[in-house]
């Protein structure tokens, strides 16, 4: 009841700090449906939950921050932190991630790079990584592929992944499939 308290506090000084807040929401890895606000296209928050599990107690939550910022020269970075624990208390896990991308060529080739240090009860400390190159030759749809080793879940592994996006003025929709690099 008090971290809900907490929650609603927050998300409310989030609210108030600005005049057009954007809210947004979706599913990943077809196990976490998210729900978050961002205010003035720099900073925001988002709640993750693993609703798709049967039973309530193995349902994992999670809490991240997030800021954007865009820089000169097509650059722009993006920093998140985050904190999550499943609700029977087994684990629990926080870290972040530091994301740099580069946008050139017209809007239509997109570079970029993440790091996340990271910690989870059961499995220590680790620091993960991504690397991707984006094409869109189209004003709406785009095409991407790379390597990463930052969790699906939440097991550091190391895979390729590819997706295609739709981005249109009020929706954006990535499709993505991705297989382990070792056998």
């Amino acid at each position: 009841r008090s971290m809900r308290k907490h929650i609603i506090l927050i998300l409310s000084c989030f609210f108030f700090a600005s005049a057009e807040p954007i809210i947004f929401g979706g599913l990943h890895n077809q196990r976490y449906a998210f729900i978050g606000v961002q205010f003035q296209d720099h900073y925001g928050i988002v709640f993750e939950e693993s609703l798709f599990n049967q039973d309530f107690k193995w349902q994992h939550g999670r809490l991240a921050l997030f800021s954007h910022y865009e820089l000169p020269l097509g650059f722009s970075t993006e920093y998140i932190l985050f904190a999550g624990m499943q609700y029977d208390q087994t684990f629990y896990n926080y870290g972040s991630r530091m994301t740099l991308k580069w946008t050139g060529v017209r809007k239509m080739l997109q570079l970029e790079g993440a790091i996340q240090p990271m910690y989870d009860s059961d499995l220590g400390t680790d620091i993960a990584n991504e690397a991707k190159l984006k094409i869109k030759p189209f004003r709406d749809i785009g095409f991407y592929v790379g390597e990463r080793n930052i969790p699906e879940f939440r097991k550091v592994d190391s895979r390729f992944f590819g997706g295609v996006t739709l981005e249109l003025e009020r929706i954006f929709v990535s499709a993505e499939i991705s297989t382990p690099t070792e056998s």
